[in-house]
């Protein structure tokens, strides 16, 4: 099966995963880690390699291949699979430190390396999250639609990292926001927020 066969299956199409670049690791995990359900390979993160008959046992008297021979080959292939969807779901500076660091390994070590490294990282991406939007300042040369836009991307990113923003919240930090020259349009939103939502 070449390349763009595999990219063309409906629903598994890994062009569409955005490549890890080295932040919002639990976003992308998860992503991946559904990716490789709906492909039915994810198994082989949570199993160990089954184990082969010994060579002389491979056959049996009527010549077939015994199950868990099958289930040896079905597991290298899974894992092969699963690595290869993982690397190229890196960008080309993170593929090319794992691909190398990982050739010999499992894909257990490697899914296991990533999250070791980048878990630590989220933790200080979401505290860095924070402090950029408590430090957002909306300016008055810039359109206000796209600084909205701004303040909503950050607020869903801390959203995305498993905390809880109330809507209510996220509208007055937009109202708050408004620049200066919006002086008279913010008092009029201030009073009407409670009505308002995103």
């Amino acid at each position: 099966m070449d390349e763009t066969t595999i990219m063309k299956i409906p629903g598994n199409e890994i062009s569409k995963l955005d490549k890890f670049e080295g932040s919002l690791f639990k976003r992308w995990k998860g992503k991946m880690f559904f990716f490789l359900t709906d492909l039915k390979i994810v198994h082989v993160l949570n199993e160990e390699k089954p184990k082969a008959l010994a060579k002389h046992h491979w056959r049996t008297s009527s010549g077939e291949t015994p199950i868990q021979i099958q289930q040896c080959q079905k597991w290298e292939q899974d894992d092969f699979m699963c690595k290869g969807y993982i690397l190229n779901g890196l960008s080309n500076t993170l593929y090319d430190v794992y691909e190398l660091k990982f050739v010999d390994s499992t894909l257990g070590e490697l899914w296991e390396d990533l999250d070791k490294k980048y878990k630590i990282e989220d933790a200080g991406n979401e505290k860095f999250l924070v402090s950029k939007l408590l430090d957002y300042r909306m300016v008055g040369d810039k359109s206000i639609i796209s600084q909205t836009y701004e303040l909503q991307d950050l607020m869903n990113q801390i959203i995305s990292e498993g905390h809880t923003l109330d809507e209510s919240f996220q509208v007055s930090t937009i109202i708050s926001e408004l620049p200066l020259i919006c002086k008279d349009c913010r008092k009029d939103l201030k009073q009407k927020k409670d009505a308002m939502t995103m």
